[in-house]
């Protein structure tokens, strides 16, 4: 019996020694900046003071401090920090504006007769692609300068303890943590 649990133990600790460790950007520690939405449909926002197994307390406003019972939070997110979306923005305004290039391109082909250049309508839709591209690109990547604030939910670990059936024999043990 005793090799059998101890090969067990074994088995769990290696398991337990492959999960991922929490994020240290996504901890929620005394510090961090924090949201919560709480099980009412209230919420508050500020600087997490203090954290224990019943209740987490949070600064707001800077001096104001809120007491909320870990048994009400629905949902806590952890600030990231500023995040703009340039790259995005001019990947979409880029591909919008080849898009629109390539069909007016393409579109105006046939109209070029009798003028001193003719261009068939792949050559029309590929310079239209380009130049409304690289038009659409920088518009695009002007639109995602500002930059905004980003937020990680994440859960808070917790442990149960209770009797594991109704007579009192036995005791069981529970773990909740997101990874």
């Amino acid at each position: 019996m005793s090799r059998s649990l101890g090969l067990a133990a074994l088995a769990l600790l290696v398991s337990v020694a492959g999960l991922p460790a929490q994020d240290s950007s996504t901890a929620v520690v005394p510090g961090r900046s924090i949201r919560i939405k709480t099980l009412g449909g209230g919420g508050t926002a500020g600087t997490l003071t203090a954290i224990d197994a019943d209740r987490l307390w949070i600064a707001v406003n800077g001096a104001d401090t809120v007491t909320v019972a870990r048994a009400d939070v629905a949902r806590i997110d952890v600030y990231q920090g500023m995040k703009s979306r340039v790259g995005k923005n001019a990947l979409t305004g880029g591909l919008i504006g080849a898009g629109v290039g390539a069909l007016l391109g393409a579109a105006s082909a046939g109209a070029s007769e009798g003028t001193l250049v003719e261009y068939s309508a792949g050559a029309g839709a590929a310079s239209g692609a380009l130049t409304f591209g690289v038009i659409g690109a920088g518009i695009g990547a002007l639109t995602g300068i500002s930059k905004r604030p980003v937020w990680k939910t994440v859960s808070l670990p917790t442990v149960t303890v209770a009797p594991a059936s109704s007579d009192g024999e036995g005791v069981a043990i529970g773990l909740h943590f997101r990874f």
